[in-house]
């Protein structure tokens, strides 16, 4: 990329109004957003939309809003340092590296990008936030109005993606080189709230952020929640998500296919504990009960993708089903596990059974082939099991 001299990134970071002759360090605040802006597709119009939302808001001095924006529409990548601005019509703030189109699909190009951030971003709390179309953790290409989408962040110049795999080897690699946890990883995309995705980064991240249904085109509405987090930048985590699920939903006038939820991580394990329960329960049963648990995926909450299902109102079905010899405490002990784990969620009123959290819970036997392989190579299931159990119940 063509960059701008360190010297004048450590000043912009330090809030220096001159120039002088020593190189200053850059200075370490509360939060720094890290957006991973990919707009090589159809939502590129969208991208423009939401960089000026954060415009309206700004970087302050407790707060760095930093973009790598990779625009369709000029065929650059920029880094940017966002500043406020109130001109919708352009995007102002500085830009501090531009390059010819960077590999959005190359989980490398997150891994550079974090990198830098931090390094010239330093911030007790670091926000990472992949932004662009998203098909939960499939790695089958779908077609999605005549576009091939899956797993997240698809480059349309180079054909490629991020895998939910890469993502969370993305993820682990930049705990390392930030030497903690990332306080909160968000996908500004569809169908990314599951378990599944999750488990790739839960020693990675404190927070995890993602709407079980699709996303419209405008995504989060950034200004929505940047404000607040500016306004008082000693909240951490868990305080901001709950600021972001509701003001999303809330953006929206509550009208459309909305869902979105932040999860603790920290609590994860106690899930997927609960979940290797509820196999062992799932798994004694009779015929006449694997039936019945089938009978009950069929009317659990689903979403764009019918087999991604919620995973609390499963859990709440299984409960309630009264199936014989059916051990109640297993879907009861997953349902409190997963209200544990999540931090917030929010939902349109067509979405009301939604909990906060998917898992992959496929009705059809074609299905569970057309994933199983793919499915067994993730943390999720290594460490439950819950790919054999659901070939338990469709086979």
């Amino acid at each position: 990329m063509r960059k701008i001299s360190q010297f004048f990134i450590s000043a912009l970071v330090a809030g220096l109004t001159t120039l002088n002759t020593a190189q200053a360090a850059p200075t370490e605040k509360e939060w720094t957003l890290l957006v991973f802006l990919n707009g090589h597709n159809n939502l590129d119009s969208f991208g423009f939309k939401d960089v000026n939302e954060m415009e309206k808001i700004g970087s302050s001095d407790q707060v760095n809003i930093v973009v790598q924006w990779a625009s369709l529409a000029n065929r650059k990548t920029k880094r940017l340092y966002v500043t406020r601005d109130n001109d919708t019509s352009k995007v102002s703030s500085l830009a501090l590296e531009e390059s010819n189109p960077v590999d959005m699909g190359d989980y490398r190009s997150l891994i550079e990008f974090v990198r830098w951030g931090a390094e010239n971003f330093p911030a007790k709390k670091i926000f990472v936030d992949v932004w662009n179309h998203g098909s939960g953790w499939h790695n089958l290409k779908a077609l999605r109005d005549g576009i091939g989408i899956s797993d997240i962040s698809n480059d349309d110049l180079t054909g490629n993606k991020i895998t939910t795999i890469e993502l969370g080897a993305a993820m682990e690699e930049i705990s390392r080189i930030i030497g903690k946890k990332v306080e909160v990883y968000g996908s500004d995309a569809c169908l990314m709230g599951m378990a599944e995705v999750a488990a790739e980064m839960s020693e990675s991240a404190n927070y995890f952020i993602g709407s079980q249904e699709l996303e419209p085109g405008d995504g989060w509405p950034y200004d929505r929640f940047l404000g607040p987090l500016v306004a008082n930048p000693s909240m951490n985590g868990a305080d901001l998500g709950k600021i972001m699920v509701r003001e999303y939903v809330a953006s929206y006038n509550n009208v459309g296919d909305l869902t979105l939820s932040m999860m603790d991580l920290n609590q994860l394990p106690e899930v997927e504990a609960a979940v290797q329960g509820l196999s062992r329960a799932i798994r004694a049963l009779p015929k006449s009960g694997i039936k019945a648990v089938g009978r009950a995926i069929q009317e659990t909450q689903d979403f764009f993708y019918s087999d991604y299902k919620d995973a609390g109102h499963f859990a709440a079905k299984l409960s309630g089903y009264g199936i014989t010899q059916f051990d109640r405490r297993a879907a009861d002990d997953l349902k409190q596990a997963l209200d544990r784990m999540v931090v917030a969620n929010a939902t349109s009123p067509n979405y009301s059974r939604s909990t906060g959290v998917s898992f992959w819970i496929p009705g059809e036997t074609y299905q569970y082939s057309a994933h199983s392989q793919a499915y067994s190579e993730l943390k999720f299931h290594k460490r439950t099991g819950w790919g054999d159990t659901l070939k338990a119940i469709l086979f």
